[in-house]
């Protein structure tokens, strides 16, 4: 409010909200409602937000995040005849039951988000791949005479990698099934609370998409390199070499 130049104390900006609240006039019947969870407290304590979507109003806020609450709400205004919710099967049961007359439809926020997590499952093995740290007892091997065929094998960290993070993702989901919050699960195994909101809203852990080859790997030349080396030149530099020419 000082920066508007209307200084007011917390007391009378309150005093002056809900003022305006009683003397609005009686809302008409709602028709169209959008629904969903708001925090109390982030990752600890949630309640239910009800949307008038003509009016662009709040209509009502619940004090838990439960579908026998939010079905008796909605049950108390037939008139409703339509519900915008999220993918979450909570208000998709709510509606059902408290609103059978009406339809449900996926709001805009979450179609976009549909959309963004599919972009993301696409263009997440384009991102810069994680390096393993060689093992100091194990020689290091170079590839400068090998065929290209051997430098397609499978990398056998990679299995070993992939075993480690879907014992993590068990981890995060037993502990969630056993009544632990995110913010437990972050404090207890030290992951991001990125990751956690993301696995505890999974039932399984996609597989992830193989990376697609850059310019700067040798995988990107493949065709060529097979062909050159069946052709009879055999020289890993020599192919550097061309490949380096080629871009």
């Amino acid at each position: 409010m000082e920066r508007f130049a209307m200084p007011a104390s917390d007391d009378t900006i309150l005093r002056h909200l809900k003022q305006g609240a009683k003397e609005r006039p009686a809302a008409p019947p709602l028709r169209a409602v959008g629904i969903d969870d708001w925090a109390w407290r982030k990752g600890q304590n949630y309640g239910t937000i009800i949307v008038d979507l003509e009016r662009r109003t709040v209509a009502d806020l619940l004090e838990d995040r439960c579908a026998t609450s939010a079905a008796t709400w909605l049950a108390e205004h037939p008139t409703i005849e339509i519900v915008s919710r999220d993918r979450c099967g909570l208000y998709a049961t709510a509606a059902g039951s408290g609103a059978p007359q009406a339809r449900q439809a996926a709001d805009r926020f979450h179609l976009i988000q549909n959309l963004r997590e599919a972009i993301d499952k696409q263009l997440g093995g384009l991102s810069r791949p994680i390096r393993i740290a060689a093992d100091p007892a194990v020689p290091a091997k170079h590839n400068d005479d090998l065929p290209p065929e051997a430098l397609e094998q499978e990398n056998p960290a990679v299995p070993a990698r992939i075993a480690a993070r879907n014992a993590v993702f068990v981890k995060v989901r037993a502990l969630y099934g056993a009544g632990n919050t995110a913010a437990d699960i972050v404090r207890e195994l030290g992951l991001s609370r990125k990751r956690v909101d993301k696995w505890i809203r999974l039932q399984t852990l996609p597989a992830r998409n193989p990376m697609a080859p850059k310019p700067c790997s040798p995988a990107f030349y493949k065709s060529y390199s097979v062909s050159r080396w069946t052709e009879g030149y055999q020289s890993g530099r020599g192919l550097f070499e061309e490949i380096k020419r080629l871009g």
